[in-house]
């Protein structure tokens, strides 16, 4: 069964649902091999205006990185969490997923009317408030060479 959330609230509403959101807020480490989490690319940001989330990964050896995921396809904050787990699967890195956080993220490129810019904002509502994540996840972006030349901005008002 496909996991769904209400579109006002945020809540899960079906067991699927509500067993992403306990995966990705526990952030349980159920596997015992060591990893290179450096595998797993610090920032994706899809093109356009999309939901976001800020990841703690951590492996069984204790290691750990912090990931910022706005991916087109994804309905749901739990959805790109969701992503992001079967990213690392692919990548071969065995890894929990915590979820820091999570907003919108509006990305603009070269040639867009606004662009280049980002801008992070917004809450999730799947995952609550958390403060300082939009700050985090625009500092990121900054650092990410990919986003040179971009303006980076951020709010936490919105949704």
């Amino acid at each position: 069964m496909e996991p769904t959330f209400d579109d006002d609230t945020g809540e899960a509403r079906t067991d699927a649902a509500r067993a992403l959101v306990e995966r990705f807020t526990e952030g349980v480490v159920d596997v015992q091999t060591d990893v290179a989490l450096a595998r797993v690319p610090e920032i994706v940001i899809d093109r356009g205006r999309h939901k976001h989330v800020l990841v703690e990964l951590r492996a069984a050896n204790g290691e750990t990185r912090v990931v910022l995921r706005a991916t087109a396809h994804c309905a749901y904050h739990a959805n790109v969490a969701a992503a992001l787990e079967r990213e690392c699967r692919e990548l071969g890195v065995a890894c929990a997923l915590r979820v820091l956080g999570g907003g919108r993220i509006e990305r603009a490129d070269v040639g867009d009317e606004d662009g280049p810019r980002v801008f992070v904002f917004g809450y999730s509502k799947t995952f609550g408030r958390a403060p300082g994540c939009n700050e985090r996840a625009a500092e990121m972006v900054r650092r990410c060479g990919a986003f040179e030349g971009y303006r980076v901005s951020w709010s936490d008002d919105g949704y």
